[in-house]
Protein backbone atom coordinates (compact mmCIF):
# COMPACT_ATOMS: atom_id res chain seq x y z
CA UNK A 1 0.00 0.00 0.00
CA UNK A 2 1.42 3.03 -0.99
CA UNK A 3 1.60 5.88 2.04
CA UNK A 4 1.00 9.42 2.08
CA UNK A 5 4.49 10.30 1.82
CA UNK A 6 4.98 8.17 -1.42
CA UNK A 7 2.15 9.45 -3.30
CA UNK A 8 3.36 13.48 -2.64
CA UNK A 9 6.69 12.25 -3.77
CA UNK A 10 4.95 10.44 -6.97
CA UNK A 11 2.99 13.73 -7.79
CA UNK A 12 6.19 15.93 -7.17
CA UNK A 13 8.30 14.00 -9.64
CA UNK A 14 5.22 14.47 -12.50
CA UNK A 15 5.26 18.09 -11.43
CA UNK A 16 8.94 18.38 -11.86
CA UNK A 17 8.77 17.07 -15.12
CA UNK A 18 5.52 17.94 -16.96
CA UNK A 19 7.45 20.01 -19.33
CA UNK A 20 9.49 17.05 -20.47
CA UNK A 21 6.51 14.83 -20.39
CA UNK A 22 4.48 17.20 -22.40
CA UNK A 23 1.94 17.62 -19.75
CA UNK A 24 1.56 21.08 -19.71
CA UNK A 25 0.92 24.04 -22.19
CA UNK A 26 3.64 26.12 -22.96
CA UNK A 27 4.40 28.98 -25.27
CA UNK A 28 8.37 28.47 -26.63
CA UNK A 29 10.26 30.16 -28.71
CA UNK A 30 12.12 28.15 -32.63
CA UNK A 31 13.68 29.13 -35.27
CA UNK A 32 12.24 28.07 -38.93
CA UNK A 33 14.14 25.41 -40.94
CA UNK A 34 10.88 24.29 -43.51
CA UNK A 35 7.25 26.45 -43.74
CA UNK A 36 6.62 25.42 -47.33
CA UNK A 37 3.73 23.31 -46.04
CA UNK A 38 1.60 24.98 -43.20
CA UNK A 39 0.47 21.90 -41.88
CA UNK A 40 3.63 20.23 -41.63
CA UNK A 41 6.40 22.67 -40.59
CA UNK A 42 9.99 21.88 -39.41
CA UNK A 43 11.66 23.98 -36.55
CA UNK A 44 14.56 23.94 -33.75
CA UNK A 45 13.08 24.63 -30.17
CA UNK A 46 15.85 27.06 -28.09
CA UNK A 47 16.24 24.15 -25.89
CA UNK A 48 16.83 21.19 -28.56
CA UNK A 49 19.63 20.46 -30.95
CA UNK A 50 17.50 18.32 -33.48
CA UNK A 51 14.55 19.85 -35.80
CA UNK A 52 10.54 19.10 -34.30
CA UNK A 53 8.86 17.96 -37.65
CA UNK A 54 5.13 18.18 -37.78
CA UNK A 55 4.81 21.41 -36.42
CA UNK A 56 0.81 23.45 -37.32
CA UNK A 57 1.32 27.15 -38.75
CA UNK A 58 -1.34 29.47 -37.86
CA UNK A 59 0.46 32.56 -39.71
CA UNK A 60 0.76 31.30 -42.96
CA UNK A 61 4.59 30.22 -44.62
CA UNK A 62 7.16 31.30 -42.03
CA UNK A 63 10.50 31.84 -43.94
CA UNK A 64 13.89 29.49 -43.07
CA UNK A 65 16.03 31.27 -40.07
CA UNK A 66 12.77 33.26 -39.17
CA UNK A 67 11.95 33.18 -35.59
CA UNK A 68 8.62 32.45 -34.04
CA UNK A 69 6.06 31.36 -31.01
CA UNK A 70 5.17 28.39 -30.81
CA UNK A 71 2.58 26.91 -28.61
CA UNK A 72 2.55 23.28 -27.25
CA UNK A 73 -0.61 21.67 -26.24
CA UNK A 74 -0.26 17.89 -24.81
CA UNK A 75 0.20 15.11 -25.54
CA UNK A 76 1.76 16.09 -28.89
CA UNK A 77 0.86 19.12 -30.49
CA UNK A 78 2.64 22.41 -32.05
CA UNK A 79 1.05 25.22 -32.82
CA UNK A 80 3.31 27.88 -34.40
CA UNK A 81 1.23 31.27 -33.64
CA UNK A 82 3.03 34.07 -34.39
CA UNK A 83 6.11 35.73 -35.74
CA UNK A 84 8.89 37.45 -33.49
CA UNK A 85 8.85 41.35 -34.78
CA UNK A 86 11.98 43.31 -34.42
CA UNK A 87 14.19 46.15 -36.75
CA UNK A 88 17.11 45.41 -37.76
CA UNK A 89 20.25 47.99 -37.88
CA UNK A 90 23.11 48.23 -38.38
CA UNK A 91 25.66 50.88 -39.83
CA UNK A 92 29.20 51.41 -40.75
CA UNK A 93 31.28 54.75 -41.07
CA UNK A 94 34.84 54.91 -42.86
CA UNK A 95 37.46 56.09 -40.49
CA UNK A 96 39.77 55.27 -43.35
CA UNK A 97 39.53 55.07 -47.56
CA UNK A 98 38.10 51.84 -48.28
CA UNK A 99 37.71 50.25 -51.73
CA UNK A 100 34.46 47.89 -50.60
CA UNK A 101 31.94 48.33 -48.04
CA UNK A 102 30.50 44.82 -46.70
CA UNK A 103 27.92 43.91 -44.37
CA UNK A 104 27.72 40.58 -43.25
CA UNK A 105 25.75 38.51 -41.00
CA UNK A 106 22.05 40.24 -42.14
CA UNK A 107 19.29 38.31 -40.14
CA UNK A 108 17.37 35.93 -41.81
CA UNK A 109 13.38 36.75 -41.46
CA UNK A 110 13.83 40.54 -42.79
CA UNK A 111 10.40 41.28 -44.50
CA UNK A 112 12.33 44.23 -46.24
CA UNK A 113 15.54 45.81 -46.11
CA UNK A 114 16.82 49.37 -46.82
CA UNK A 115 20.24 50.39 -47.77
CA UNK A 116 21.50 54.47 -47.04
CA UNK A 117 24.31 56.20 -47.49
CA UNK A 118 26.27 59.41 -47.92
CA UNK A 119 29.84 58.48 -49.84
CA UNK A 120 32.59 60.65 -50.96
CA UNK A 121 34.59 59.30 -54.23
CA UNK A 122 38.36 59.74 -54.45
CA UNK A 123 37.70 60.42 -58.30
CA UNK A 124 36.94 63.59 -59.73
CA UNK A 125 34.94 61.94 -62.50
CA UNK A 126 32.30 60.52 -61.52
CA UNK A 127 32.32 56.77 -61.49
CA UNK A 128 29.82 53.75 -61.07
CA UNK A 129 28.25 53.37 -57.76
CA UNK A 130 27.84 48.98 -57.61
CA UNK A 131 26.48 46.25 -55.38
CA UNK A 132 26.28 42.92 -55.27
CA UNK A 133 24.25 40.26 -52.57
CA UNK A 134 26.05 37.21 -50.87
CA UNK A 135 28.30 36.00 -54.08
CA UNK A 136 25.18 36.25 -56.41
CA UNK A 137 25.86 37.45 -60.11
CA UNK A 138 22.77 37.93 -63.29
CA UNK A 139 21.16 40.96 -62.35
CA UNK A 140 19.05 43.34 -64.38
CA UNK A 141 18.24 46.45 -63.86
CA UNK A 142 16.46 49.06 -65.35
CA UNK A 143 17.65 53.37 -64.81
CA UNK A 144 16.17 56.61 -65.41
CA UNK A 145 18.91 59.32 -65.15
CA UNK A 146 18.96 62.86 -65.24
CA UNK A 147 22.00 64.98 -66.08
CA UNK A 148 22.03 68.66 -66.55
CA UNK A 149 18.72 69.13 -67.66
CA UNK A 150 18.63 65.69 -70.09
CA UNK A 151 16.34 62.95 -68.88
CA UNK A 152 17.54 59.12 -70.98
CA UNK A 153 16.24 55.96 -69.73
CA UNK A 154 17.50 52.62 -70.52
CA UNK A 155 19.10 48.91 -69.69
CA UNK A 156 21.87 48.92 -67.23
CA UNK A 157 22.87 45.45 -66.23
CA UNK A 158 21.92 42.34 -68.25
CA UNK A 159 22.77 39.98 -66.69
CA UNK A 160 25.64 41.50 -65.14
CA UNK A 161 27.79 39.97 -61.93
CA UNK A 162 27.13 42.98 -59.72
CA UNK A 163 24.36 45.55 -60.16
CA UNK A 164 24.48 50.19 -60.75
CA UNK A 165 22.81 51.86 -58.13
CA UNK A 166 24.21 55.47 -58.79
CA UNK A 167 27.20 57.46 -58.98
CA UNK A 168 29.94 58.92 -57.02
CA UNK A 169 32.68 61.01 -57.01
CA UNK A 170 35.44 63.36 -54.97
CA UNK A 171 33.50 66.70 -56.27
CA UNK A 172 30.28 66.30 -53.86
CA UNK A 173 28.93 64.14 -51.36
CA UNK A 174 26.41 61.12 -52.93
CA UNK A 175 23.43 60.58 -51.58
CA UNK A 176 20.83 57.40 -52.23
CA UNK A 177 18.68 54.35 -50.89
CA UNK A 178 17.97 50.79 -51.94
CA UNK A 179 15.25 48.96 -51.07
CA UNK A 180 14.87 45.13 -51.11
CA UNK A 181 11.40 43.58 -51.05
CA UNK A 182 10.06 40.42 -49.82
CA UNK A 183 13.82 39.39 -48.58
CA UNK A 184 12.15 36.80 -46.54
CA UNK A 185 10.94 34.71 -49.62
CA UNK A 186 14.50 35.16 -51.47
CA UNK A 187 15.12 31.47 -51.59
CA UNK A 188 11.79 30.97 -53.49
CA UNK A 189 11.91 33.36 -56.44
CA UNK A 190 13.68 36.70 -57.89
CA UNK A 191 15.05 39.63 -55.21
CA UNK A 192 13.53 42.77 -56.55
CA UNK A 193 15.36 46.18 -55.61
CA UNK A 194 14.17 49.69 -56.67
CA UNK A 195 17.46 52.60 -56.24
CA UNK A 196 17.53 56.61 -55.80
CA UNK A 197 20.89 58.13 -55.71
CA UNK A 198 21.55 61.98 -56.16
CA UNK A 199 25.29 63.22 -57.26
CA UNK A 200 25.30 67.64 -58.03
CA UNK A 201 28.74 67.45 -59.65
CA UNK A 202 29.77 67.91 -62.96
CA UNK A 203 26.23 69.43 -63.84
CA UNK A 204 24.48 66.91 -61.48
CA UNK A 205 22.92 63.30 -61.38
CA UNK A 206 20.01 62.29 -60.50
CA UNK A 207 18.87 58.47 -60.84
CA UNK A 208 16.12 56.42 -59.85
CA UNK A 209 15.52 52.75 -61.15
CA UNK A 210 15.13 49.20 -60.35
CA UNK A 211 16.08 45.55 -61.23
CA UNK A 212 16.49 42.02 -59.81
CA UNK A 213 18.72 38.68 -59.53
CA UNK A 214 17.22 35.40 -59.19
CA UNK A 215 18.43 34.26 -55.45
CA UNK A 216 17.24 30.61 -54.44
CA UNK A 217 18.98 31.68 -51.20
CA UNK A 218 18.48 33.73 -48.37
CA UNK A 219 20.54 37.03 -48.54
CA UNK A 220 22.77 37.17 -45.58
CA UNK A 221 25.13 39.58 -47.09
CA UNK A 222 25.59 43.38 -49.54
CA UNK A 223 28.49 44.91 -50.69
CA UNK A 224 28.93 48.08 -51.82
CA UNK A 225 31.95 49.71 -54.15
CA UNK A 226 32.78 52.11 -56.39
CA UNK A 227 33.34 51.14 -59.97
CA UNK A 228 36.91 52.93 -59.76
CA UNK A 229 38.68 54.17 -57.08
CA UNK A 230 37.27 53.84 -53.84
CA UNK A 231 35.24 55.73 -50.48
CA UNK A 232 36.40 58.57 -48.31
CA UNK A 233 36.74 58.55 -45.19
CA UNK A 234 33.57 59.78 -43.34
CA UNK A 235 31.85 57.74 -45.76
CA UNK A 236 28.38 56.53 -44.09
CA UNK A 237 26.18 53.46 -45.15
CA UNK A 238 23.50 51.97 -42.76
CA UNK A 239 20.90 49.00 -43.31
CA UNK A 240 17.60 49.24 -41.73
CA UNK A 241 15.13 45.96 -42.28
CA UNK A 242 11.76 44.35 -40.22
Amino acid sequence: MTSEADAAAMVQTVKDNANRLGLTWQITMATMVDGTDPGNCVATFDSDDAPTVGLISMIGCPAPGERVYVMTVPPAGNYIMGRVSFDYRARITLSAAQATVTFNDIPPGLRELTLGYTILGDQASPSLLRMVVNAITGYFNELTQGNAGATASGLVDGGATTTFIGRVSNGAWATGQVIFESMDQSQFHSLGFTYSNQLMASGGFQHIGGGSVVTHEIVNSLTIFPGVGSMQAGSDFYLRGY
